[in-house]
């Protein structure tokens, strides 16, 4: 376990320390610990529940023609196999690409810690599941989540085109990004009937284009699929994205006037809150795959939970707590997790 306690470890440590750095040395540190995530993710070998599945996709791909590589995922994700085609005729192997999407990962998930008022505490919150279960399990998934940290990081006024085109490039590699897109009218003063309007053609168009690619039938078979499965720990993944929804319920006038993006936290606090009585309906294995994108509602609420508080030792205290209660929870994850012995030992592919 010393690769992922490295990782939680060393946000955790900076987060608590009272040493304060200058600003170049907090970017070169803000450097160093993401090159350090994306080698231990991009560089693990036979890590992760799906692994030998994603080695298995990546050999087929070698013997397959663009076409058929992009087809190889049900359509589900066609970035992801257009990048394992390329990299797999170039003569590169599985771990090359494993690099190519941990740096895509890191690099959203970092921008978005950086956006919040205690960012070394926005990553160690996101060691435990954001980093060591959805990057290094899940790998198209994970990508897609990094590209809707990135989105997320500049969602305001002004900015609405860029965050489409990072929602739509996620969803090509995990079309279930595409959920986000809604957020995009949180940060209008006042929806209009252009709106709606433009919102209805992308749906229809999306439609169209899957029924033309003659998709609907691979993903109607992977819904039916994921919804007869059941996951021991949705649940409690699903109850941990509302716990810091239900802690924020006792700052809310302090958390709105810290919090540029408020709108957009509260909806999609309120989808977290959703996810919990569509478990009693849902397959636990769907709403946990779906809930991957309310992630980002922990990474930012926990670090506002310390900025309100009014004095230094009341900060310190709630820091403390947090960083704690996450490392409790990646202890928890190893040695109680049904899926937990497909990360251990964790292997670098230097000495598999």
């Amino acid at each position: 376990m010393w690769a992922y306690w490295l990782l939680f470890l060393v946000p955790a440590g900076i987060s608590i320390s009272p040493i304060k750095a200058d600003k170049h040395l907090r970017y070169f540190a803000w450097i160093m610990v993401g090159l350090l995530c994306v080698f231990i993710i991009g560089l693990r070998f036979e890590v992760g529940t799906d692994w030998f599945n994603y080695v298995t996709y990546f050999e087929k791909t070698q013997k397959l023609g663009l076409s058929e590589a992009v087809l190889l995922g049900n359509a589900n994700g066609p970035a992801y196999f257009i990048l394992s085609w390329i990299l797999a005729k170039i003569g590169l192997g599985i771990v090359s690409l494993n690099l190519i999407c941990s740096i895509l990962f890191a690099v959203g998930l970092i921008k978005y810690c950086r956006k919040q008022p205690f960012p070394w505490v926005a990553l160690a919150v996101a060691v435990p599941y954001v980093i060591c279960v959805v990057a290094m399990g899940y790998n198209r998934q994970g990508v897609a989540l990094g590209f809707v940290f990135w989105a997320l990081s500049i969602l305001q006024p002004g900015n609405g085109r860029r965050f489409f085109y990072l929602i739509i490039i996620a969803s090509l590699f995990h079309l279930s990004a595409i959920l986000m897109l809604p957020l995009l009218f949180c940060i209008q003063p006042r929806i209009k009937l252009r709106h709606y309007f433009a919102l209805g053609v992308f749906g229809a168009a999306v439609i169209a284009l899957l029924i033309i690619l003659d998709v609907v039938n691979n993903l109607q078979m992977i819904y039916e699929y994921t919804m007869s499965l059941e996951s021991p720990g949705g649940q409690i993944r699903v109850y941990m994205n509302v716990l810091p929804v239900l802690a924020s319920f006792f700052f809310l006038r302090q958390l709105k006037e810290i919090s540029p993006d408020y709108r957009i936290l509260k909806w999609m606090a309120l989808a977290c809150l959703i996810c919990i009585p569509l478990l009693s309906f849902i397959s636990s294995t769907m709403i946990d795959r779906l809930a991957v994108y309310l992630l980002p509602v922990q990474v930012a609420i926990f670090p506002r939970l310390i900025a309100v508080q009014k004095q230094m030792l009341s900060r310190s205290i709630v820091a403390l707590l947090i960083v704690f209660y996450y490392g409790a929870i990646l202890s928890f994850w190893f040695n109680n997790a049904n899926n937990a012995p497909n990360w251990l030992p964790y292997k670098l592919w230097f000495f598999a």
